[in-house]
C-alpha cells in the first residue's frame, strides 16, 4: 500500500520496504528551520547604517560575495541596489554558524578594511559592543520572527603584510556599521504538515542554528511547541541533538 501510495504521488522511497518499517516506528520527528519549515527565500527586510553608507555597500558586497549561506545572498541582492565601488579581498574567511571575515581593499580608496559580518555571537567573539538601542532593536526584529546579521570593521595600515594585519585584528578596535533584519516566508503546507503529524501522536521538534529569540516566533507560528525547540545550534552540533531532546 506504501509503495502503490508513493508511486501515485510521485515519491521514490529510499530502502523500499524497510523504510516503511522504519516509519511505522517514528516517534518523534526533527525538522531545520531554513529551507525546510521556511521556503528558504531570504530577503533583507530592514536595515540601519551607522556611518559611510556607500562604504558599507561596497564592504557588504566584497565579503559575502565569497560565502555560501542562504543571508549572504539575501545580503548580496541589497547590496547591488545601492552604488557600489570595486574591492578586492583578502584572508577570506567563513566561520560556519558564525559568519564571515576578511580584508577588503576598495579600489581607489587609500584605506582597507578588516571586515566581520555574522550573528551577535560573531560580534561578541570579537568584542563588538552594541549600544542598547541597536540591542533593542535586534530584539524587536527577532519578535517578528527575522534573523538578524551585524557588520562591524577597522581600518588597517596601509602596506602591512595582511596576514600580519589578521593575525593582529584584536589589537585594533572594531566599529559597528550597520545591522540587517532578513525574513524567510514560512512554506503554506508547515502547518498543516506539523498538526498532521502531532495528531498521530508523533513529537515534532525543530532545530536551527538561528537565535532563540526568532526561532520560538517560527516554531509558534507553525505549531511548535516553545519547549520543542533547539536554537543557536552550530551546523556541525545539529547531526548530534539527540542529547538536546526530551
Amino acid at each position: 500500500m506504501g509503495s502503490g501510495l508513493c508511486a501515485k504521488f510521485g515519491i521514490l522511497p529510499n530502502g523500499g520496504g524497510e523504510a516503511f518499517q522504519a516509519a511505522s516506528k517514528v516517534s518523534c520527528v526533527v525538522f531545520d528551520k531554513t529551507g525546510t519549515l521556511t521556503r528558504g527565500e531570504t530577503e533583507i527586510t530592514d536595515f540601519e547604517i551607522s556611518t559611510g553608507e556607500s562604504v558599507i555597500w561596497t564592504l557588504v558586497a566584497a565579503l559575502e560575495k565569497g560565502s555560501v549561506h542562504p543571508l549572504a545572498s539575501a545580503l548580496m541582492t541589497i547590496s547591488r541596489k545601492n552604488q557600489l565601488v570595486p574591492a578586492r579581498v583578502a584572508n577570506f574567511e567563513e566561520i560556519p554558524g558564525k559568519g564571515v571575515r576578511g580584508v577588503v581593499l576598495p579600489e581607489g580608496d587609500s584605506a582597507q578594511y578588516l571586515v566581520i559580518i555574522g550573528n551577535q555571537l560573531w560580534m561578541e567573539e570579537n568584542d563588538v559592543s552594541l549600544p542598547p538601542l541597536v540591542d533593542r532593536r535586534l530584539e524587536c526584529w527577532k519578535k517578528e520572527a527575522k534573523s538578524v546579521i551585524l557588520l562591524a570593521f577597522q581600518e588597517v595600515v596601509q602596506g602591512k603584510n595582511l596576514e600580519i594585519e589578521m593575525a593582529s585584528r584584536d589589537a585594533g578596535k572594531f566599529v559597528l556599521g550597520a545591522i540587517f533584519a532578513a525574513a524567510d516566508p514560512i512554506r503554506e503546507e508547515s502547518l498543516s504538515v506539523v498538526k498532521a503529524l502531532q495528531k498521530q501522536h508523533i513529537s515534532v521538534w525543530m532545530i536551527s542554528g538561528d537565535n532563540h529569540t526568532t526561532a520560538i516566533e517560527v516554531a509558534t507560528r507553525v505549531g511548535i511547541p516553545e519547549n520543542c525547540v533547539v536554537a543557536d545550534v552550530l551546523p556541525h552540533e545539529k547531526v548530534n541533538c539527540d542529547s538536546c531532546l526530551d
